[in-house]
This record gives structure tokens, C-alpha cells and sequence, in this order.
């Protein structure tokens, strides 16, 4: 388990961060995760590699937290702080400020779609996409398009 944390512990925590903007919930996530892999390692049987059923395993737990209807009250986003300092300071703030619009745009995507977007921008192939979802790389391909646009739309409307 602590190789899949040391090459897969990075992926799983932006995946939560897709997933959860408070970090309390985050974690929990993140916890739950890391279990489910840690069941799931003596059933894995090397058909995929082991990243693909790593993010398989996480965006199915990650899936199932978000469809959970009943939560608690959400607080404000505390995953962001402004770690940059000296003469880029507005640069840094402003793409702390572009960041952040952009992970509040992920997280309102439907599920189905927010799981090909943080795939993506793990730098998965779309074939490799395909071995976690079970889409075509033609479907893939296509979402990914109109996902891009919508959330280049949704981002640059909200700096507005």
C-alpha cells in the first residue's frame, strides 16, 4: 500500500479536491478511498495497470460520496490560501482566483462528467480514461470538447 500512496497519493488528492471543497470532507474522502484500494489490492489481478485501477477504484468512491443527497451544511471553501509573496503577488493572487473559479466550476459538472474532466487533467490518454469509465475514446473525446468549452465559458464569465 505505501507504493500506491507514494506514486498515487498526489492523483488521489486533486481527485478529492475535484470532489470536496472542505477539508474536513476531503479528507473523509480521501480516507475512504484509500481503503476501498486497500480492500480492493488482493482482488487486482493486473488486467489494467495499477493507475488505472487505482483512479477506477477512487472516482467510484468519490462518485458515491457525491450522489449522497443527505448533507450536512456546507461552510465556506478553506482549501485555498495565498502562499505566494513579493513582487508577482497580484499575478499569484489572480491565479489563486482563476484556480478557484475553475475547481467551483468541476465541482458543479454532473458526476459522469466531472470524472472524465479530473481524469483529464491527471493527464490520462482517452484510451486510459476508457479503462476507468467504460466509455469509447470517441465519446471521451467528444465530452472532453464540450466539457472544455463549457468550463472556459463558465470561468471566464465569473472573472467578469
Amino acid at each position: 500500500m505505501r507504493e500506491v500512496l507514494a506514486e498515487h497519493g498526489a492523483s488521489i488528492r486533486r481527485l478529492c479536491r475535484g470532489y470536496e471543497r472542505i477539508g474536513s470532507l476531503r479528507e473523509e474522502l480521501e480516507q475512504e478511498i484509500l481503503l476501498q484500494i486497500w480492500r480492493g489490492l488482493e482482488r487486482f489481478r493486473g488486467d489494467a495497470s495499477l493507475r488505472t485501477f487505482v483512479l477506477r477504484v477512487a472516482h467510484n468512491v468519490a462518485a458515491t460520496h457525491a450522489g449522497k443527497e443527505v448533507r450536512q451544511p456546507r461552510g465556506e471553501d478553506d482549501g485555498l490560501a495565498l502562499e505566494a509573496a513579493g513582487p508577482c503577488l497580484e499575478n499569484a493572487a489572480e491565479r489563486r482566483q482563476q484556480l478557484a473559479r475553475l475547481e467551483a466550476a468541476v465541482r458543479q459538472l454532473r458526476v459522469r462528467d466531472r470524472q472524465l474532466v479530473l481524469l483529464h487533467l491527471e493527464g490520462l490518454s482517452h484510451a486510459e480514461i476508457g479503462a476507468v469509465t467504460g466509455e469509447s475514446r470517441t465519446n471521451i473525446s467528444t465530452r472532453l470538447s464540450r466539457l472544455r468549452a463549457e468550463l472556459s465559458a463558465t470561468v471566464q464569465g465569473a472573472s467578469r
